[in-house]
């Protein structure tokens, strides 16, 4: 078949101008395309869907497309190997096994090597992190039974509402302050409401009144981006 779209798998790869695109069909109402942080595009189908309605999809989005490829490939370009990010700042990044330990100087990360660099990373996220969750913690009931820390590539941060444990993406350190206390209050709220609906970000809403503005610094290439 075209594209090599076959409905008797769930998911697999299709061929679109040159791209390769995961796809998975789901049982959702609409086409929805999302790019990740490593210039990946997946493609969520509707099991009704038609190989032909999928292929006037993407042409329709073609420029979205061309537009977050072109972003990817830009930041890729600039972002060099020796510059991180910490916070929000970008640092130039200096590795030296004669360095004692990882260290900010002035504008420069100095850092013995890169096990040593993940520390420093996980120190300051465990850091920051108890201290954002101690901050809100007052507004819930429940209290966090467990906080995870991890490094994915999919999700800033989850919560098992059941079990009240929170997992926090290690990645959120290079992040601005003011992101990672948005994703912390966004997981604590899920301890109340275990769902997105209208009065979970009514609730955000009333304790952290700017926290749109605070979702957009979480925004472009780091993580997923959605039509």
């Amino acid at each position: 078949m075209k594209y090599g779209i076959k409905k008797a798998f769930k998911k697999g790869v299709l061929h679109f101008e040159n791209l390769e695109l995961k796809f998975e069909y789901k049982k959702i109402k609409y086409l929805r395309l999302k790019a990740n942080n490593d210039g990946e595009f997946k493609l969520s189908i509707p099991l009704s869907c038609t190989e032909s309605e999928v292929f006037m999809f993407l042409q329709k989005n073609q420029a979205w497309i061309d537009k977050h490829l072109k972003r990817f490939l830009n930041a890729k370009a600039s972002l060099q190997k020796d510059t991180i990010s910490f916070l929000g700042r970008v640092y130039i990044l200096r590795f030296d096994e004669n360095f004692a330990k990882t260290r900010l100087c002035k504008n420069e990360l100095l850092a013995k090597n890169k096990k040593d660099l993940e520390l420093f990373f996980t120190q300051h996220a465990l850091r920051i992190f108890n201290f954002y969750i101690q901050k809100y913690q007052p507004y819930f009931e429940r209290k966090v039974s467990k906080i995870s820390i991890k490094k994915t590539k999919t999700l800033w941060g989850s919560c098992n509402h059941r079990f009240a444990r929170i997992n926090l993406n290690l990645r959120l350190i290079h992040k601005p302050l003011k992101a990672i206390e948005y994703v912390i209050l966004h997981e604590l709220t899920h301890l109340k409401f275990p769902h997105h609906q209208k009065e979970f970000y009514d609730f955000i809403e009333q304790i952290m009144p700017d926290f749109r503005k605070r979702q957009r610094l979480l925004k472009g290439l780091n993580f997923t981006q959605q039509i």
